[in-house]
């Protein structure tokens, strides 16, 4: 995954579901961006 792909997904994130949690591919839920950054960061 690239950081533009991480950018696009954190953009269309934030105007979808910015109130809500966010789930990864495996299930884990993230509640914050940082969270977000770290999940996808260590793929």
């Amino acid at each position: 995954m690239t950081s533009v792909d991480v950018d696009i997904l954190i953009a269309y994130s934030s105007k979808v579901a910015p109130d809500s949690l966010l789930f990864t591919a495996d299930g884990r839920h993230i509640d914050s961006w940082g969270g977000i950054k770290k999940t996808l960061q260590s793929l």
